[in-house]
């Protein structure tokens, strides 16, 4: 998504038209999405850029990437679920706001349930996507290493769902 000023005349029937535009291109294309879920947009208001919302801790090998892992994984996935640009609508089915950050082995493997969970029930949410996405994660998750496991899947399904849309970004209008 591109974020622009409202004052540089920019008509807002043409953005509309844009963004629906995205959204039957998504479809017709099989995308998961209208839009990435943007990690940033930078550059002036003539000549904005963004980059796409990933995971990007190192794969979970031991305790201390796994808590790392874990918490950023639900830090982009709470940010992914809300993003309408994304989705036909924001997903507010799945959650996992409530459940503690990681600080160790246990709590690691708290959160990667909450987060296999979340992540498998959100790519076939009713309405969400513009085309489901029916990759999950099926590790028994039982141990920290099975933890680490799921979390190095769930890293993967993720940053490829969150770049499935159509090449360029919709706009999103802002004051100045």
């Amino acid at each position: 998504m591109l974020t622009i000023r409202k004052d540089m005349g920019v008509d807002y029937a043409l953005v509309a038209a844009v963004n629906s535009m995205r959204k039957t291109i998504a479809v017709a294309g099989s995308k998961y999405h209208a839009d990435t879920t943007s990690g940033a947009t930078t550059g002036d208001f003539r000549s904005p850029t963004t980059t796409t919302l990933q995971v990007l801790s190192a794969n979970a090998t031991n305790t201390g990437t796994g808590i790392t892992l874990a918490n950023e994984i639900k830090a982009v996935i709470l940010r992914h679920l809300v993003d309408v640009f994304a989705h036909s609508i924001a997903d507010t089915i799945v959650t996992i706001s409530a459940v503690p950050a990681a600080s160790d082995d246990a709590t690691t493997i708290t959160l990667a349930t909450a987060i296999q969970t979340a992540w498998n029930a959100h790519g076939t949410a009713s309405s969400v996507h513009y085309t489901n996405d029916s990759n999950t994660d099926a590790t028994s998750i039982t141990t920290a290493a099975t933890a680490r496991t799921s979390l190095n899947a769930v890293k993967a399904l993720i940053n490829t769902h969150i770049a499935s849309a159509p090449l360029g970004n919709s706009i999103n209008l802002i004051d100045p």
